[in-house]
């Protein structure tokens, strides 16, 4: 949407020539730069990360394709605030953060659950990325620090959703047994 009247839809093709075929798209997040460009995102079956943004004639354009995930991307996640970081997770256990440093992405940070207990869901808030995991579990990883830091159980089955308030320390998560948490 944009300022004024009316509504803009974009049809996009996620299938590109360097990838193989993607069957679906799940996760989407968004992040904004110090220099307001704003990119959305979404995780593909292809284990891809696709990333948009709008060109100078309001046209959404394909502006990267993030790779590292080994399987369907599970969940996709941004900071609310100014930030260069984006982070996804596979069906394979794989948590991945990218950040956009000097006019390209690289992978900051990189964790994988030993448990066939892949990530489901995430969140991120500045360094911070909250990972819901298929097990009820949440995981706090720093990616500066590149370490997981604690986890806590707060639900009996899966986590489906986190989400993080822009400039509070509260999180919310909720999962497939109906109960929501706050932390």
């Amino acid at each position: 949407t944009r300022s004024g009247k009316g509504t803009r839809l974009f049809n996009i093709n996620l299938d590109s020539e360097d990838s193989s075929t993607v069957r679906f798209g799940r996760g989407i997040g968004s992040i904004t730069l110090a220099d307001s460009s704003t990119f959305l995102f979404v995780g593909l079956s292809s284990g891809e990360v696709c990333g948009f943004y709008l060109n100078k004639k309001g046209l959404l354009e394909r502006a990267c394709t993030l790779k590292g995930c080994m399987s369907a991307v599970t969940a996709v996640a941004g900071d609310k605030m100014i930030s260069s970081l984006i982070a996804a997770s596979d069906e394979s256990g794989n948590l991945i953060v990218w950040a956009y440093r000097g006019q390209s992405w690289e992978v900051v940070y990189r964790y994988r659950d030993k448990d066939e207990d892949y990530c489901c869901s995430l969140g991120m808030r500045g360094r911070l990325a909250i990972a819901g995991h298929s097990s009820g579990k949440v995981t706090f990883h720093d990616v500066e620090e590149s370490q997981k830091l604690a986890e806590t159980v707060t639900n009996s089955k899966g986590i489906t959703s986190i989400d993080v308030h822009p400039t509070r320390d509260i999180f919310l998560v909720t999962g497939e047994d109906c109960r929501a948490s706050i932390l």
